[in-house]
């Protein structure tokens, strides 16, 4: 009798796989997204194989996650909490990181304000300095020219 060709495309862990539509049964080493392929057979009969075993193995994960429902929903549960506590702690710490980083600028801030404020003090008391001395050279200036005029005021004849 000839035997359809079929074979068997498993994706994730071993698994004992047999065809729903030739019944052969074939070990493969992956398990999860079995999927047994008939040469033989068409197209549809092939999409119906196919749905019947996802929902196959769908069923049976299912079944399997029920049986151990309480010990996984407690591993998600402690899961959850480490990952909480974990992103807990990062966000802590980028507090702190940021709390250094605000205190590092608010000091380098009131640094550059004060060297700010030093040079604005320099520049006017050298501005009033040359501002002093340029009255000075003036006031001078004014005396030697008052004086000369003097001078000529008694050389002048009549005078």
């Amino acid at each position: 009798m000839y035997e359809p060709r079929c074979y068997c495309v498993c994706v994730y862990f071993l698994c004992e796989c047999s065809c729903l539509i030739c019944s052969k049964s074939s070990t493969t080493f992956f398990f999860n997204m079995c999927v047994c392929v008939c040469f033989n057979f068409s197209q549809k009969q092939r999409r119906v194989a196919l749905r019947k075993e996802r929902r196959k193995r769908k069923r049976q994960a299912l079944a399997q996650s029920r049986g151990s429902g309480t010990a996984t929903f407690k591993f998600m549960l402690s899961s959850l909490c480490l990952v909480c506590f974990f992103r807990l702690r990062l966000h802590e710490e980028w507090l702190e990181r940021e709390k250094l980083a605000q205190e590092e600028f608010r000091l380098r801030s009131e640094r550059e304000e004060a060297a700010r404020k030093r040079k604005e003090e320099e520049e006017r008391v050298i501005k009033e300095e040359w501002e002093a001395q340029q009255r000075k050279e003036e006031e001078e200036k004014a005396q030697k020219q008052q004086e000369k005029r003097e001078r000529e005021v008694k050389r002048a004849p009549g005078g």
